[in-house]
């Protein structure tokens, strides 16, 4: 009993710190030791959706377990639908998951996320409101409240629900909200915040797509083109998200007079937004 509580109590603080492949370990030795799946599977639900294996979220069973744990684990299975693009599924497990737990936080923010990722922010909106009146320091419901506000284009009030996510959310999960707090600082023309944050942002993973295209932005507008290159470069795996990569890379190096490689950005632009006046 000893064991397989403290197996199972390892592996909720590893999953809260963001240390997943260790969480994961430690509840798969908590189940073995015969630790109760309501507290178990629900966890190692969100251990595998994290790690985006999908599938395996997927397969794990809910009928046994009380309604509170049935529900958290329907919510992680819907987040895992989500990320396989399939809406209407992803729909249905949040609704099973509300009826066996109505208050579910889970459920709510799937729900949101749902909302969210259909771009439907004003249906998010009073659904993250709920959660953050229950659980003011509930990371993922900041989270998701910066990203429906992004999509609305508030940009003030996107920034301060990053700033409450970064605050309340484990080290490990805070890297993309703060790139997306970075981004956000570039729309609102705060260059200095925006800079300093991508410095850290650059010592912590000097490869970071994101990281090196608001670098690179940066230093375009300094017209510090051969330093842009640098970073917009690394940029490039990231080009679908952030087209503006390819017409930087593209007008840098004809700044740096390679007519060639800029007429090969700029086609790349061209190809990626065809309707914008720049390409």
């Amino acid at each position: 009993g000893n064991a397989a509580e403290a197996r199972w109590l390892l592996g909720k603080i590893y999953l809260d710190t963001g240390d997943i492949l260790t969480a994961e370990k430690e509840l798969q030795r908590a189940q073995e030791l015969g630790w109760n799946a309501d507290d178990v599977r629900p966890a190692q639900a969100i251990a595998l959706l994290i790690q985006g294996k999908n599938d395996d979220v997927l397969k794990l069973e809910y009928e046994d377990l009380n309604p509170a744990a049935a529900s958290g684990l329907l919510a992680s299975q819907a987040l895992a639908q989500l990320a396989r693009g399939q809406f209407d599924s992803a729909q249905e497990l949040v609704k099973l998951a509300l009826n066996k737990e109505p208050q579910s936080v889970e459920a709510k923010l799937a729900q949101a996320a749902i909302f969210v990722e259909q771009d439907d922010a004003p249906a998010a909106l009073p659904v993250i409101a709920e959660v953050i009146a229950a659980e003011p320091d509930n990371g993922r419901a900041w989270r998701l409240k910066g990203q429906a506000m992004l999509r609305l284009q508030k940009f003030e009030d996107a920034r301060n629900a990053f700033d409450q996510s970064i605050t309340h959310s484990a080290e490990a999960f805070v890297f993309a909200d703060r790139a997306a707090r970075s981004l956000i600082n570039m729309q609102l023309q705060d260059y200095e915040a925006a800079q300093a944050e991508v410095i850290e942002l650059l010592e912590l993973s000097p490869e970071d797509p994101t990281a090196n295209y608001i670098q690179g932005l940066l230093y375009f507008q300094e017209k510090k083109y051969r330093d842009a290159i640098t970073a917009l470069t690394l940029a490039v795996p990231a080009a679908k998200q952030f087209p503006l990569t390819l017409s930087s890379l593209g007008v840098s190096y004809l700044f740096e007079n390679d007519v060639d490689l800029a007429a090969k950005f700029a086609s790349q632009f061209f190809a990626v937004s065809p309707d914008n006046a720049n390409g």
